[in-house]
């Protein structure tokens, strides 16, 4: 009740990827037109929405930052690029799920493959990784 007004609905749009560093301007100069970048490709699907606004926040890397403490406004905590990819992610030694070193230390979330997200798969690849090594030691 208290993200919409009686009778209204919130709705969020979220736009991947924009870059921490822009080419040309800054995300103070740049956030406006980000804004009505997104707005228009759903307007596409839903015309009239921006007429319904009633209030918005407009997150950009630089708030993400700012305001979450993501580094560089990143949300998969890591760079999304091949060195970040598969058994790289979040590093060769630790891309099995597993603290390199410390046994019994498993890893998951958003800094591990495939990412984030609200699939889980993370988590799920990180438990089938754990009831395995468990399974070998005995337990059923």
């Amino acid at each position: 009740d208290s993200l919409a007004p009686p009778g209204g609905e919130a709705l969020w749009l979220w736009a991947q990827y924009y870059p921490y560093e822009l080419s040309s301007g800054s995300w103070e100069t740049r956030t406006a037109e980000a804004r009505e970048n997104i707005l228009n490709a759903f307007e596409h699907y839903a015309p009239g929405t921006r007429d319904t606004i009633v209030g918005e926040l407009v997150q950009t890397p630089q708030w993400l930052e700012t305001n979450l403490g993501l580094h560089r406004g990143n949300v998969m905590h890591l760079e999304m690029s091949f060195d970040q990819m598969f058994s790289f992610r979040p590093w060769m030694r630790a891309s099995q799920y597993k603290w390199p070193g410390l046994k019994g230390m498993y890893l998951t979330g958003a800094s591990t493959h495939p990412g984030g997200g609200i699939m889980g798969a993370s988590g799920r690849n990180a438990a089938q990784v754990l009831v395995r090594d468990l399974t070998r030691r005995g337990w059923k």
